[in-house]
């Protein structure tokens, strides 16, 4: 199917007006006479035989309409590159406008329709600037009407924006509309493994055009499938981070499945990290959990809940040991691991503070840490601080007086003469 615009409606009726006979130009005046017009392959070809007969002397003695006609068949060079395009298959897009955009090559063009003509008006097809489609002065959005209904559709073509074209419905085979194609590319990635390469398709039906029918569906499927693939791939952050993804956008997708493999993830998540030694990290992911999935059964809540309690009994049996035989510290220290690991367990806090009673100590926090323990450094207080607690020296430092530091005898009094040359020390019994 060819759609010429009204100067070439025009021209060419004149010329057809004059070189056929009269029967026959009633027979296709319908066909010209609207304000767009149509050029099938049999109609190109009645054409150019009925021309091919004329003589070299009556093609001297040609109107000037019929010249012209001619030279709008000649001329436009697009108009001759969608002539070549009537030969090809119904599915050849037109020449004039180039190859179909495709895959990745949709993010770098601007949104476009395509529409299919029927084998009866000659097949091929043409890209169009986004349609709305009105019939009957009814919008029906950007839907294919059902049944086919009478009258024309007006458009741009891509690349000849500024004249308008119409093509006769019952012309018009089907219509693939720009996020029909987005989603048919889409599910093509998927069906590829190419997940990176759907997203960015995904993102722009879903913020341009969200009411598409079955996006819903589109996009939990490529959820599902791309945790799948990363679950394989034994990447199983990302997989519970998907899988999380798809339990908020649609919670009855695949419900059995997804909460087997968040229960895997879990599971795996929480043994790494406890390896690792990452204790608190494993407690944390694992009371999300309970939190989250409480009602689902989750297969890893009641494994680590049994795992922790486990542990943190081992724990308490080793701090009750050592309770026993009055060693406080290491008893202090495994009552409170046990209760850090599982702060559920039975007499877990009673231990501790039982513990305590019985051997207090006192943490003193510092802002600075000691490297060395000297107490005679008065430049390195932390050294100063530290050594002091190891070892104690005759006399100490206690501040600076007006003719230099101020010292205190540890065992006394210490008196100085007027010329400092003697000391007086009283000693304390």
């Amino acid at each position: 199917m060819i759609l010429y615009s009204n100067m070439f409606q025009r021209e060419l009726y004149r010329a057809w007006s004059e070189m056929m006979p009269s029967r026959q130009m009633k027979r296709i005046t319908s066909f010209l006479t609207t304000r767009r017009i149509y050029v099938t392959r049999e109609t190109t070809r009645r054409f150019a035989s009925y021309h091919a007969k004329v003589s070299l002397r009556a093609a001297r003695d040609m109107t000037s309409s019929v010249r012209r006609a001619i030279q709008c068949l000649m001329f436009p060079a697009v108009l001759m590159l969608l002539s070549i395009s009537v030969a090809t298959s119904v599915h050849a897009q037109n020449e004039a406008q180039g190859e179909v955009p495709k895959g990745m090559e949709l993010l770098d063009v601007e949104p476009f329709d395509i529409i299919y003509f029927n084998k009866d008006s000659g097949g091929g097809a043409v890209r169009t600037l986004p349609l709305k489609i009105i019939v009957n002065d009814v919008d029906l959005g950007r839907t294919m009407p059902n049944p086919v209904p009478k009258g024309r559709l007006i458009f741009d073509l891509v690349g000849l924006e500024g004249t308008k074209y119409e093509a006769q419905w019952k012309d018009i085979e089907r219509i693939d509309f720009w996020e029909q194609r987005l989603q048919s590319e889409v599910k093509q990635f998927i069906d590829n493994k190419k997940f990176d390469e759907a997203y960015p398709l995904l993102s722009i039906i879903l913020r341009d055009y969200p009411n598409t029918p079955g996006l819903s569906r589109l996009q939990a499927d490529y959820l599902y499938r791309n945790a799948a693939d990363l679950f394989t791939q034994k990447r199983y952050k990302q997989t519970l981070t998907v899988l999380e993804t798809l339990r908020q956008f649609d919670p009855s997708f695949n419900t059995e499945t997804v909460l087997r493999v968040i229960g895997l993830c879990t599971d795996k998540l929480i043994e790494e990290l406890v390896q690792e030694g990452e204790l608190q990290y494993a407690q944390m992911l694992h009371a999300r959990l309970e939190s989250d999935y409480r009602q689902t059964g989750l297969s890893s809540i009641d494994k680590w809940t049994k795992n922790f309690l486990a542990m943190a009994t081992e724990k308490r049996n080793a701090a009750l040991a050592a309770r026993d035989k009055e060693d406080w510290r290491a008893a202090r220290r495994l009552a409170r691991e046990s209760y850090a690991i599982w702060p559920r367990i039975d007499g877990g806090k009673a231990l501790i503070e039982q513990i305590d009673a019985a051997y207090p100590l006192i943490n003193v926090g510092v802002l600075q840490t000691a490297t060395e323990f000297d107490p005679t450094r008065i430049d390195n207080w932390a050294a100063r601080r530290s050594g002091r607690l190891l070892y104690r020296s005759l006399f100490e430092i206690t501040g600076a007086g007006p003719e230099g530091g101020e010292y205190d005898f540890l065992f006394g009094k210490v008196e100085m003469s007027d010329d400092r040359k003697r000391a007086l020390f009283r000693h304390r019994f």
